[in-house]
């Protein structure tokens, strides 16, 4: 279909392409060889690069984590999204973003009494307000120790000033996250941003659905998430910081954030790492009924219950 497999050029083309052949309802394996595809939507409305909604009977299968790579160039963008489908698998592949949604550096200089702090870029990092991260739902930071842990305390700004090209002022919402964090000279920093349902791997309404050896080093927001589906299997799962990127973290959120999951739901060999939140995140959502208001009809209150 044209695609080239070397990191730079846009695979959406030759995607679309391929999709475009597949016969619906008919089993199809979609065959990904090995290299770095990068995809670069240009439509401003799409969700995902993968966006297999109404799908049946499709495998995606790459050769392999680390040897097919799936590069999403556009940070807002989930790299799959399956919905109101089933008989789905995704195999053999890695998901990465480039640019990441995140940008990181080192805290050059302290300011609790004002609730500012100075963070030096790394080289070639962009600014926390940078066009890139526009129309982001959420965004916070927290110091990073390489390896070891990342602060309990996250900070969330209101506003970034330069400084020196290549250095920002973050002001800090609430003061007494600054002072629980106590951030110091020579911290290493990650400012994440979250834009919501645009995760590497979304599934949503959907049955029967695998994911299998599946590699991610970045997720513009919940790794995967797995919503109101039935008969899920995660298995070989591995989030982790890109090796040789010099990245601080991998993801902005939980590895797996699953609700309203029915029938079998197996992770299995998965492992998690460098994410700014939890690895395993499984809940449902529940309605206290309050009042029965007809045989047909109740009031609710919603909630949350994990």
């Amino acid at each position: 279909y044209g695609a080239r497999g070397d990191g730079k050029a846009d695979c959406t083309p030759a995607l679309q392409k391929a999709f475009a052949q597949i016969k619906p309802g008919a089993p199809t394996v979609l065959r990904v060889g090995a290299g770095n595809w990068r995809f670069l939507p240009a439509d401003t409305n799409a969700v995902a690069v993968f966006p297999l909604v109404g799908r049946t009977n499709l495998t995606v299968r790459g050769a392999g984590p680390g040897k097919t790579v799936l590069t999403v160039g556009v940070p807002r963008l989930s790299c799959f999204r399956v919905q109101d489908s089933s008989n789905i698998a995704m195999s053999g592949l890695t998901i990465d973003y480039d640019p990441v949604p995140f940008t990181q550096g080192t805290i050059a200089a302290v300011d609790t009494n004002a609730s500012t702090f100075d963070l030096r870029l790394d080289p070639g990092w962009p600014a926390p307000d940078s066009p890139l991260f526009e129309k982001a739902n959420t965004a916070w930071g927290t110091r990073v120790i390489p390896g070891v842990h990342w602060d309990l305390w996250v900070t969330r700004s209101r506003s970034f000033t330069a400084v020196v090209p290549g250095t920002v002022r973050l002001t800090i919402e609430a003061r007494k996250d600054l002072e629980r964090s106590k951030p110091q000279a020579g911290d290493r920093y990650v400012f994440g941003y979250r834009w919501y349902v645009r995760d590497a791997v979304v599934c949503w309404n959907a049955d029967a659905v695998t994911l299998e050896d599946v590699h991610i080093w970045a997720s513009p927001s919940t790794t995967t998430v797995w919503a109101n589906s039935s008969d899920i299997v995660i298995r070989g799962l591995a989030v982790g910081v890109k090796p040789g990127s010099g990245r601080l973290i991998a993801s902005c959120a939980d590895g797996i954030h699953a609700f309203g999951v029915r029938g079998r739901f197996l992770i299995e060999d998965c492992r998690f790492e460098g994410m700014l939140d939890d690895g395993i995140n499984v809940h449902c959502r529940s309605a206290h009924v309050i009042e029965a208001l007809s045989p047909e009809k109740v009031l609710e209150l919603l909630n949350n219950v994990r």
